[in-house]
């Protein structure tokens, strides 16, 4: 039976559930549905307020219908209201003039820069995009400076393998309209003058990173300066690597360990300060001026980090309990957990979508959930009185916060696991033993240093507490190293259906919103998911722009293979969406079973004989012995009536598409492309 507040507490999720469900298909919903279902769910709502005042369950139901509802509305407007014009089809040289948004991803003598346009010649201004990304030659420009430069430019990139990863939707929200790379140097025709404070905050934040980075040489000043400014793109790929395959990637994303750890220096700083003065000391409690000054510095940090989707959820929560210390009341609950997620949803719906909003709410959620019954025996054991002397009370002490990075670390790492296979596709095992050893070198030397460092950049005194600092990072550094390099340090999973995630996520769900008969249906739906992920099936063969992949299975063993020139990304993708994250694919040309000349390859595939070709020249003959025919371009007419009981497939047409052999049927999975953010300038077209 609902209770009083049920519908706040169960309200935000199923809020979230309605974004991600508008999210979900890979072809564009009804416009109308959503709206126009809403509107009958509230009669029905009010109708039933109003007649059966007393059917709880059924208004609690229905409310959860309306915010269920309400949600793919607000994804939905939110997904048409960032319309923007791109960049035509295809791959084309242009003069763009515009003003120099962000420098990031500084790797060498490259560097990254998002321009917002002012004119391309040759585009009307009603088809200009608002943004475009380029790659181009290191230090060009500043930040907030008029350029002007030529670029090979083409629309944002859908997803590459169905459900993969979509730059195209990526770049819708951040209205990015082009991307490409520069020919040359950017040509400064103004300096940085005017900027909006926007503009401004983004300078300041790249120079701080910059600044950092220089007092801080090396790798550890790289992750200082992502810890502050949430800058990550000066970190070498081989350590970032290191720390995911740890299970220490959260360290380098600013979520609710950095918010706290920052936010509770300030407060636990400012309250002694204030107590210490008598005009406040005596006449107030200290912690209600330590809370103010702990929410300004938080969004403070907040402002400086960039705001992501953690982030938010990190200084909402942290605001909450500043809040609850001003009032008086009790600072974290479920409730609040829920209040954040709702916020930041309705703010940003596109954050639903994303593995940093899922991950950090579920690893708060699930912690929340846990120690409101395990933090009692927490406290119980910290306040106990023991006779034994300081030294063991001291261990004592120590244990219980070993024991408590432990629960933590295991907590999180079990409610974020659904979420980290599904959208990285791999699992990290000795996640407990990195998080264990790096915790305690992170939350006592790193950031405070790091944090008392920043603090007195301005007057010049930060060297000593960024060498500390340094020294930490350093540490953590060869604690991920050492750990990633074991065996079997990371698990690959191969993509599993959407539903597994929805049976996940609603699992962890209802065992943290502690409503005892969902408990039940809680195992239920855990049990359903993993049966869907085992019976995953491996895709036979999968094909790229201008090559793909091939499974070649004996009776001993089985093996992918490549073929062609497949892009290195989009292989990796593939490699990550079968499970194997690290794998290296030899050329098909080595694999024993096949028979190779200079026009392709043929290989035998569970008793199904298939062709591939790098030219199109005399394939009549192939279509008459194989099964399956590759090859790079369309058919000629003359060669189509030879190759008619022949399935043929052409790499430019059916890129993307992954392949599955049933009995003796070839099942074909493509990516549909079939949302707003795929076909832009036709979705401009109909809202005009």
């Amino acid at each position: 039976m609902p209770k009083q507040g049920s519908i706040t507490l169960w309200g935000p999720w199923v809020f979230c559930f309605g974004i991600a469900f508008w999210f979900a298909p890979l072809k564009e919903p009804v416009i109308w549905l959503p709206p126009v279902a809403l509107v009958f769910a509230l009669i029905a709502f009010i109708w039933t307020h109003k007649v059966h005042p007393s059917a709880i369950r059924a208004l609690f139901l229905w409310a959860m219908v309306l915010a269920f509802l309400i949600g793919m509305c607000v994804a939905e407007i939110r997904s048409y209201r960032k319309a923007a014009p791109v960049m035509p089809m295809g791959s084309k040289s242009w003069v763009v003039t515009g003003k120099l948004h962000r420098v990031d991803r500084e790797r060498g003598h490259r560097a990254r820069y998002l321009v917002r346009v002012n004119k391309i010649e040759g585009l009307e201004e009603t088809n200009l995009p608002k943004f475009v990304r380029v790659g181009g030659l290191r230090g060009d420009a500043e930040i907030g400076s008029l350029v002007k430069f030529r670029a090979t430019l083409e629309p944002p990139k859908p997803a590459i393998l169905p459900g993969g990863f979509s730059f195209s939707r990526n770049a819708w929200f951040k209205q990015i309209g082009g991307t490409g790379f520069t020919w040359g140097h950017l040509k400064v025709i103004e300096p940085p003058s005017g900027m909006p404070a926007q503009l401004q905050l983004t300078r300041f934040r790249y120079q701080l990173a910059k600044s950092i980075r220089d007092k801080m040489p090396g790798s550890s000043g790289s992750v200082a300066a992502a810890l502050i400014t949430g800058d990550r793109s000066g970190i070498p790929e081989q350590l970032a690597q290191a720390y995911r395959d740890t299970g220490l990637g959260h360290l380098l994303a600013i979520s609710g360990l950095h918010m706290s750890l920052v936010g509770g220096l300030t407060f636990m700083f400012a309250s002694i300060v204030f107590a210490a003065i008598p005009a406040i000391g005596a006449r107030m409690d200290a912690r209600k001026p330590a809370a103010i000054a702990g929410l300004l510095v938080s969004f403070s940090y907040l402002m400086i980090s960039g705001a992501t989707a953690p982030t938010q959820r990190a200084f909402i929560m942290l605001a909450l309990i500043f809040i609850a210390v001003l009032l008086g009341r009790r600072a974290l609950s479920i409730r609040t957990i829920s209040v954040a997620a709702f916020l930041v949803a309705l703010i940003s719906p596109e954050y639903v979508a994303s593995p940093g909003f899922q991950m950090s709410f579920s690893a708060s959620l699930a912690l929340i959930a846990v120690y409101q019954y395990a933090g009692k025996w927490f406290s119980n054991r910290r306040n106990t009185n023991n006779i034994d002397g300081p030294i063991i009370r001291t261990l004592q002490k120590m244990s219980l916060f070993f024991m408590g990075i432990l629960l933590t670390s295991l907590i999180a790492g079990i409610a974020t696991a659904p979420f980290a296979s599904w959208h990285f596709h791999k699992i990290a095992v000795y996640s407990l033993l990195g998080n264990l050893l790096a915790m305690p070198v992170f939350s006592i030397v790193v950031m405070p240093f790091l944090f008392m460092g920043f603090c007195l950049m301005p007057f010049g005194f930060e060297g000593p507490f960024f060498q500390v600092s340094g020294f930490g990072l350093d540490l953590i550094a060869k604690i991920s190293m050492y750990i990633s390099d074991l065996p079997g340090a990371v698990w690959g999973v191969a993509t599993a259906p959407p539903i597994t995630l929805l049976f996940e996520a609603l699992a962890l769900i209802f065992l943290c919103l502690n409503f005892a008969r969902l408990k039940y249906l809680a195992a239920i739906l855990i049990v359903a998911s993993l049966l869907f992920r085992l019976q995953v099936a491996q895709p036979v063969l999968w094909l790229g722009q201008s090559g793909g992949a091939l499974l070649v299975q004996t009776a001993q063993s089985k093996q992918m293979y490549s073929f062609g020139k497949p892009n290195k990304f989009a292989l990796r993708q593939f490699n990550e969406a079968i499970g194997k994250p690290s794998q290296i694919l030899p050329p098909l040309e080595k694999a024993s079973q096949a028979n190779c000349d200079q026009n392709g390859c043929s290989i035998q595939i569970k008793n199904r004989l298939l062709a591939i070709r790098t030219n199109n020249d005399d394939v009549e003959t192939d279509c008459q012995l194989v099964d399956l025919l590759i090859v790079t371009h369309p058919l000629h007419s003359r060669q189509q009536p030879a190759c008619a009981t022949t399935k043929v497939l052409v790499l430019s047409k059916d890129k993307g598409s992954l392949f599955y052999l049933k009995g003796n049927s070839w099942i074909s999975k493509k990516s549909l492309n079939q949302r707003i953010w795929d076909q832009p300038n036709q979705s401009q077209k109909q809202n005009r």
